[in-house]
């Protein structure tokens, strides 16, 4: 974490796919596993995104059939998979809670 969000509480972390407004990187889920490969140039940004999905757009067909907005087959692709299992584990601890 930068120094700005650790020492500051006005500075809050960003929730999962929220654009950071100055560098325009996406906020993306991570597991503990995940961290020591992580790239800080090869995360997700707005603008790639734009691209991608505007590429997709070309393909109305895929996108019609796509209910992802056509997500499933961006850069999003596999942090969107890291907080689907996330939130399906969720709700599996949900489930088997007694209380």
């Amino acid at each position: 974490l930068d120094v700005n969000v650790s020492a500051g509480l006005n500075h809050l972390l960003k929730s999962p796919f929220s654009v950071h407004p100055k560098t325009g990187l996406i906020a993306v889920p991570l597991t503990p596993d995940q961290m020591p490969d992580v790239d800080l140039k090869k995360l997700p940004r707005i603008d790639k995104l734009v691209r991608e999905t505007s590429n997709m757009n070309g393909n109305n067909e895929t996108m019609e059939n796509d209910n992802t907005g056509g997500t499933i087959n961006s850069s999003l692709a596999p942090y969107i998979a890291t907080f689907e299992q996330f939130v399906n584990q969720l709700l599996i601890y949900e489930e088997s809670d007694p209380s």
